[in-house]
């Protein structure tokens, strides 16, 4: 027996060694108070823990606490002093040492908050009489509004420290303009409130409502003078958290978790820090924060409404960690200091607009992979955007004003689908691929000087190039890979040498192909087989000489040619022009150069045609097939045909007596 008894010990021993070395989850350090309840009279009254180390407990005003029985309980191994069980004046606000097993101590306050009655009506605080009357009643409860102070007028309140048994307020608190005093601290026991609105008060200075833990409607205010909010307790803000004060320097939300929108706007705030901030369900706003240099959002996750950041011209660095969500539109713009943006965790929002801010050197956004709306990124100097892998933008895509971007093409390797893409002062050197995105509408593109080569899906709506105006391109963007547009338009382009320029793979334009390019020799598209409305324009040059389109069938609507110096329009397969064939010098010069159209063997079908300025023409033979087959009509000839300054101005029965040529 004695053998087992020892051997039971050893094992005891054993396991009480082990539970005291390093793996062992008690760790001698805990020391809280974790909770404290009073009896009286078979009423329990429970204390509620409103601070790391603050607790209330709320009895009726003329209840008696002494001798009231006491029910606590404190953190294993722990003790405390004085011991509750043998205090008796509970009437009085006691405090409490919690000392751990390793002797650690932490000290805790018991407020005994007495209320009386409660009111259901709105209350009218609109002198110091008022306050004082007020709370000689004990009212721990208004059910209606509360308003300090009058809108307009000579009554005022000076102080509400006489508030204290406060602790509900179930519609508004409205502190109105005549209100005088610095502070708020008479509301110091407010646990609840249905809103809070300080309207362009003049000498208020802090707002500290340490009891605080949730506003079910707004907490405003537009007071200028205002240095400081503190709200150390406050959880939850149902509705918007708008605060406008230009005197703003302190806000302290720590425990604020969720808001309904949250605006903030301050010409002295220099941080901001919510950290403990996880949603928004509505709007989130920092505007016009000139001097702020740190904002901690770390635990911020979503934002069901917009996202705006605007006029931050001190802070360089902002990190939102966590965000993942942003339903509504995402602004970050008009920030002339902020040079680093991160957002490691977002992956979609409706629209994204990065605008104006002219030190932002490095985004990072690897995650966001879906715009639901527009992205525009625009007037920053970021060398890269590598960071940002977006897949999806269901709007247009604009990127512009990106001077110090060394390469774009790792941003479009990435999208696969977008609706609509402008590109505006953008460095492309050499080669854009697009041809892998899904996008069936509009890309612009403008001076955009380096780009040399675009490869493009098979079918868009529009393609518009555009240059500068007083700057000469080493080239032209050259196309491969589109079959079908709507309407194409090169325009404002100026070449630094003459060249020519060809469009490949391109068959088919059902709007407008317009080309007007300066400094142009020849112009070629030999896939093309029909197009709507055709024009080309030398603007002027005096260098384009010819344009061939070799499988061109129809035009089914116009042809507009422009320039001094053209020769020879060759489209050997043309049958048809609708409606208009005009050609001119576009100016009041002469073109000397034109002499026929003997490139259009094929034409059978023209009924309308203007030529002016065309000093050197003299053979109307393209019309002897439309002629013959009695398509065009001496009463067409007299409605349609416009001949002015022309080498050889025929009649139309020249034409049907043979003399195509000028005699």
């Amino acid at each position: 027996m004695k053998n087992i008894y020892k051997t039971l010990s050893a094992i005891l021993l054993a396991v009480t060694l082990f539970s005291c070395n390093d793996g062992s989850p008690f760790s001698g350090t805990d020391n809280r108070l974790l909770s404290l309840n009073l009896t009286v009279g078979g009423q329990e009254y429970p204390g509620v823990m409103v601070s790391g180390n603050t607790i209330n407990i709320t009895v009726p005003l003329e209840l008696d606490l002494n001798n009231a029985k006491v029910d606590y309980s404190i953190s294993e191994q722990a003790r405390v002093v004085p011991d509750p069980a043998k205090i008796t004046e509970w009437n009085n606000e006691q405090v409490f040492n919690v000392i751990a097993y390793n002797g650690e101590k932490r000290t805790y306050i018991v407020r005994i908050i007495r209320q009386k009655e409660e009111t259901g009506n709105t209350v009218l605080l609109a002198t110091d009489d008022d306050v004082k009357a007020f709370a000689e009643k004990g009212i721990s409860r208004v059910g209606g509004n509360l308003v300090i102070g009058r809108e307009t007028g000579t009554d005022s309140v000076s102080n509400i420290d006489a508030l204290t048994y406060l602790t509900k307020v179930d519609y508004k608190i409205i502190v109105n303009p005549t209100y005088k005093g610095k502070d708020l601290s008479g509301l110091r026991n407010l646990a609840e409130v249905g809103g809070i609105h300080v309207k362009n008060n003049k000498f208020l200075k802090t707002i500290t409502l340490k009891s605080l833990r949730t506003v079910y409607e707004d907490f405003v205010t537009n007071t200028d003078t205002l240095r400081e909010i503190h709200l150390p307790e406050l959880v939850k803000v149902i509705g918007n958290m708008d605060i406008q004060a230009n005197d703003i320097t302190g806000l302290d939300f720590p425990s604020l978790q969720q808001a309904g929108g949250f605006f903030v706007k301050g010409n002295k705030l220099s941080m901001l820090k919510v950290n403990n901030l996880k949603e928004v369900f509505g709007n989130f706003s920092l505007t016009h924060l000139p001097v702020l240099q740190r904002a901690d959002f770390s635990k911020l996750q979503h934002v069901s409404g917009a996202f705006v950041a605007t006029n931050l011209n001190t802070l360089g660095t902002f990190t939102l960690p966590l965000l993942e969500k942003v339903e509504g539109d995402f602004t970050m713009e008009n920030s002339k200091g902020l040079a680093e943006f991160y957002l490691p965790m977002l992956e979609q929002t409706k629209s994204v607009r990065i605008y104006n801010n002219v030190k932002l050197a490095r985004i990072m956004a690897p995650k966001l992979k879906l715009v639901d709306g527009d992205f525009m990124f625009y007037g920053c100097p970021v060398r890269n955007i590598d960071q940002v892998t977006v897949e999806a933008v269901n709007g247009t895509l604009t990127l512009s004003q990106l001077t110090s971007l060394q390469n774009v093409n790792p941003f479009f390797k990435s999208l696969k689908k977008v609706s609509n893409i402008e590109l505006n002062f953008i460095l492309v050197d050499g080669t854009l691929d697009l041809s892998h995105i899904d996008f069936s509408n509009n890309l612009m593109v403008q001076n955009c000087s380096n780009l040399e080569y675009l490869k493009l899906p098979e079918e868009l709506n529009e393609i518009v190039v555009q240059g500068a105006r007083n700057f000469r391109q080493k080239t032209v963007v050259q196309l491969s890979g589109l079959k079908k547009a709507k309407k194409i338009h090169y325009h404002t382009l100026t070449l630094d040498t003459p060249q020519d320029f060809t469009i490949k793979d391109l068959k088919e334009v059902t709007g407008e192909l317009w080309i007007s390019i300066g400094n142009i020799t020849g112009i070629s598209i030999p896939d093309m087989e029909t197009v709507a409305d055709l024009q080309f324009n030398d603007q002027g040059d005096k260098s384009l000489k010819t344009i061939t389109m070799d499988n061109l069938l129809t035009i089914s609507y116009k042809a507009i040619l422009f320039s001094t110096t053209l020769q020879t329009f060759n489209a050997p397969k043309l049958k048809e022009i609708t409606v208009l064939l005009a050609i001119s010098s576009g100016s009041n010069e002469e073109n000397l150069a034109m002499q026929n159209l003997n490139g259009l063997p094929s034409l059978e079908h023209i009924t309308e045609f203007s030529f002016r300025n065309l000093k050197a023409f003299s053979d109307y033979s393209f019309l002897k097939k439309s002629i013959e087959k009695g398509i065009m009509t001496e009463a067409l000839w007299q409605k349609n045909v416009d001949l002015f300054n022309v080498g050889y101005k025929p009649d139309f029965q020249d034409l049907k007596e043979g003399r195509y040529v000028k005699p």
